[in-house]
């Protein structure tokens, strides 16, 4: 799978990004703040949409963190 700038990525759950926590952060950090494409997991949008942080700009970041 290609991922451009811009993309929106939907995900069943959060664990499809790795196989540990460190895994599935450096993933969802890597696709959010270098690729600069957003993510939707389908299983909790609330919690885990990207776009949502995005929008709070760098009180987001620190929120993502």
């Amino acid at each position: 799978m290609i991922i451009r700038p811009g993309d929106l990525v939907y995900l069943d759950s959060l664990d499809r990004l790795g196989r540990d926590y460190d895994g599935i952060i450096s993933e969802w950090k890597f696709i959010t703040r270098e690729i600069d494409a957003d993510i939707v997991c389908l299983d909790n949008e609330t919690l885990f949409d990207s776009r949502k942080f995005r929008e709070m700009g760098d009180l987001g970041k620190v929120m993502e963190d």
